[in-house]
């Protein structure tokens, strides 16, 4: 029984951050017997390591706002638990050229295809990029789509650049091999090394400008064209007013 106590005592110390290395006597010896950690394992905390070939995430200049979103990415990275991740909104946003981008908040595509994996899961914004689909472009996408679905479709009627477009739920990150197996009746519409998985499309009728990054990025943390829209209050008004 005193075990379990001092063993709780010790755990709680721990996620307090009280923890500190006991004394220790002239001869090496702790003086206080009733710690349960051995002092010589106390180290920093463990840097997250990519196994998927991202760049790791360790903090090599003295910027402050890059140090931030390192800081960000690093805790986003760590959250282990996928409920969790698919129930929260921090605003994580992909950018993507049109018309490639309107096609997926209106759902007609269902998957985007990467050469990097994520292992972001939820709701994932997405933006269009700056540049501007020509009219033959547009034209050989959606005959594409066309040709896929069998069936005529409706698709957006104009094809907005840098701005906000809406959001999809990213439900998985696959490999090539994984998505053919997993989705044969999609595996048409990518021939990545990694595809997203998105479902529930949501388009919004308001479109925010935005000055899209690379990957999936923080808008909080980019050079927006205009102020970042404040995505913790963005679901629930747009949601109110009847736009998701």
């Amino acid at each position: 029984m005193f075990y379990v106590v001092i063993l709780d005592e010790t755990v709680e110390a721990i996620n307090s951050g009280a923890l500190t290395k006991p004394k220790q006597s002239p001869d090496g010896k702790n003086k206080d017997p009733r710690v349960l950690v051995n002092p010589n394992l106390l180290q920093p905390a463990p840097v997250w390591v990519d196994q998927t070939g991202l760049p790791q995430h360790r903090k090599t200049g003295p910027s402050a706002e890059a140090g931030s979103e390192t800081k960000m990415e690093r805790s986003r990275l760590r959250i282990q638990d996928r409920e969790l991740q698919e129930i929260s909104d921090d605003g994580w946003c992909l950018s993507m050229h049109q018309p490639w981008a309107s096609l997926l908040v209106k759902g007609i595509k269902r998957v985007e295809g990467r050469t990097w994996y994520t292992s972001h899961r939820g709701r994932l914004w997405i933006a269009a990029t700056a540049k501007r689909p020509s009219a033959q472009e547009i034209s050989e996408v959606e005959t594409t789509y066309k040709i896929l679905f069998q069936k005529d479709l409706e698709f957006p009627q104009d094809y907005p650049s840098g701005c906000l477009l809406g959001c999809v739920d990213l439900n998985d990150c696959l490999s090539q091999e994984q998505f053919k197996e997993q989705y044969p009746q999609l595996s048409q519409e990518s021939a990545s090394p990694f595809v997203f998985i998105c479902t529930d499309p949501q388009e919004m009728i308001v479109k925010f400008p935005i000055k899209g990054k690379h990957k999936i990025y923080s808008p909080k943390a980019a050079d927006s064209l205009m102020p970042s829209p404040n995505f913790s209050t963005v679901p629930g008004m747009m949601s109110t007013l009847g736009l998701l």
